[in-house]
């Protein structure tokens, strides 16, 4: 979150294909500190540059991408459609390493890291190859490109977003779900142990959660048409009901068997709108976006999920100090059913598909 700032600065500066090919080095960089880390700083300082690679590589991709659709009415939907294909074979390619990287770690904890590391390599030598899609774009407008005039430009970028109240509505929403999600990841594998499940089976599961991201992506336009300015409500609805069901049927101790197929069921139901609202959300961003402020809505979104995040995690760590996993899954439900209920109330008709620039 607080690397945020100057990240955007950064890509103001240098353009978001060198900022892609920065990314890209930085996670090179990061893996060849953990290959040879012998101490706990070297974590901290890998932490660092794992963080910038994420930070550049998040904002910098989506406004490539945006850049790169031509423009029409239908941007968005092409945006999304392009996207969505994205994050179905990303789900399935994690979900395929997940079950390699889980047999090669026996032979030597290494060969999974080395392999992260050749793929990383190969991203950069990719990543090379992109156009500057500021080229792309039509009446371009200059900008001071010093850092003070990248500040100055940011600091008035972000007074005017921050001035639109879809947006702000927008970066609300994606807070709390994206922060839930999170919550959820952690969770949802610790209850596995708790209820005994071998760590091969748990990798088993994650790898089919993936696979469950990659379903939901596809279906992201059809969900978006079907519900429109109800989708991220909804979202942030299933998933709260799904984690608070999880729970009781814990805490109830149902028989084993229907315990497992309820526990996947809502598993695999989580996830698959985890891919519907990654899709959505980027779609709702970029339909705010021109060349100039789509680096800084991506940015400011980028600081909102990264704040719901860590209000979600306190959040869960707290109850767990109290209560057992179960019950604070319960907990979790129900307060985020609420949470998303009052932003409904809040935001209603001011969250989804509406708006091309901030007003």
């Amino acid at each position: 979150m607080l690397i945020q700032v100057p990240i955007t600065v950064i890509i103001n500066k240098i353009g978001k294909r060198n900022s892609i090919i920065l990314g890209n080095i930085s996670q090179v960089v990061s893996l060849l500190i953990l290959i040879f880390s012998n101490n706990l700083l070297f974590l901290y300082v890998r932490e660092f540059f794992s963080a910038t690679a994420f930070a550049l590589k998040t904002v910098a991709e989506s406004g490539i991408l945006r850049d790169s659709v031509p423009k029409s009415k239908i941007r968005g939907d092409i945006y999304s459609r392009i996207f969505g294909r994205g994050v179905s074979w990303y789900s399935k390619a994690a979900a395929v390493s997940i079950v390699i990287s889980g047999f090669l770690y026996v032979i030597n904890p290494y060969i999974p890291i080395v392999l992260c590391l050749a793929v990383a390599v190969l991203a950069t030598l990719i990543s090379i190859c992109f156009n500057n899609t500021e080229q792309l774009e039509e009446n371009k407008v200059e900008v001071d490109k010093t850092f003070k005039g990248s500040i100055k430009d940011l600091k008035e970028g972000f007074k005017i977003i921050l001035k639109s109240s879809r947006l702000k509505s927008l970066f609300l929403m994606n807070g709390i779900i994206w922060g839930l999600i999170c919550l959820l990841a952690t969770y949802y594998a610790t209850l596995l142990k708790d209820l005994n499940i071998t760590a091969y089976y748990i990798g088993i599961i994650i790898a089919m959660l993936e696979l469950m991201v990659g379903v939901g992506a596809k279906k992201a336009n059809w969900f978006n048409t079907k519900f429109k300015n109800k989708s991220l409500t909804l979202i942030g609805l299933l998933i709260s009901f799904s984690t608070a069901v999880v729970g009781a049927s814990v805490i109830f101790k149902i028989p084993f068997v229907f315990l497992m197929v309820n526990i996947l069921v809502f598993y695999f139901l989580t996830y698959i709108l985890k891919g519907i609202f990654t899709i959505l959300k980027a779609r709702y961003l970029s339909n705010f976006t021109n060349s100039k402020n789509v680096t800084k809505i991506f940015a400011v979104n980028g600081i909102a999920v990264s704040i719901g995040r860590a209000g979600a995690s306190y959040l869960g760590g707290q109850l767990l100090l109290y209560m057992p996993i179960e019950h604070a899954m319960l907990c979790i439900g129900i307060i985020f059913s609420i949470v998303v209920l009052i932003m409904y109330r809040l935001v209603k008709n001011k969250v989804g598909m509406l708006g091309t620039n901030p007003a």
